[in-house]
């Protein structure tokens, strides 16, 4: 009962360079996100109350979706990252179109909060409450446009057969990168519309 167990080669030179960049790419959003919290964790802390008075209370259903919508397409892309490195390239392209229309979705759940929002008072001549919200929900939002950016990058790629079980580099990043705007979406949800 000698069973082999399959040799995984090491990863190229390229690959290094490449998991080398995201970890510094990932790692200087995260320091950018965690400033920004901390800066309208300070403000609000300070606040002598939050909201200010007459300002409208923030609806809660529409972020709500947007997240589980967000969750969503994460999940989509580790599963496109799966379907690769399991060699199954359409199930990959089928996982990138999904997540894309799931990240699209969010930004028009988004949008569609921001106008509602709007329509109930909260502009910026509401100060700083309104200038925070509207500030780290479009910080948010610019990301996840980076995200569907990346993701719309990979779908010619996949769609021809380019990536496999071995090279698919370009799919891991923008996959942690999703990874990333999701937690970061999760902790903006929780500070703005929770606390």
């Amino acid at each position: 009962m000698n069973a082999l167990l399959p040799l995984r080669a090491p990863p190229s030179r390229d690959d290094l360079a490449a998991r080398v960049g995201l970890v510094a790419f990932i790692g200087g959003w995260t320091m950018l996100f965690a400033a920004v919290l901390v800066a309208y964790a300070l403000l609000r802390t300070g606040a002598r109350s939050w909201p200010p008075p007459g300002a409208p209370a923030l609806d809660r259903a529409i972020p709500s979706l947007a997240t589980a919508v967000l969750l969503a397409a994460s999940a989509m892309m580790q599963l496109g990252l799966a379907a690769i490195t399991g060699a199954r390239s359409r199930a990959l392209a089928r996982s990138l179109v999904a997540a894309l229309a799931l990240g699209t979705t969010f930004l028009a759940l988004l949008f569609v909060g921001w106008v509602q929002m709007r329509r109930c008072g909260l502009d910026l001549s509401v100060g700083v409450y309104a200038a925070s919200f509207f500030g780290l929900t479009l910080l948010h939002g610019a990301h996840v446009l980076v995200g569907l950016g990346g993701i719309v990058s990979l779908l010619p790629r996949a769609f021809r057969g380019a990536f496999s079980a071995r090279a698919h580099t370009a799919v891991r990043g923008w996959t942690v990168y999703m990874h990333f705007v999701c937690v970061a979406w999760i902790a903006v949800f929780v500070a703005v519309y929770l606390w």
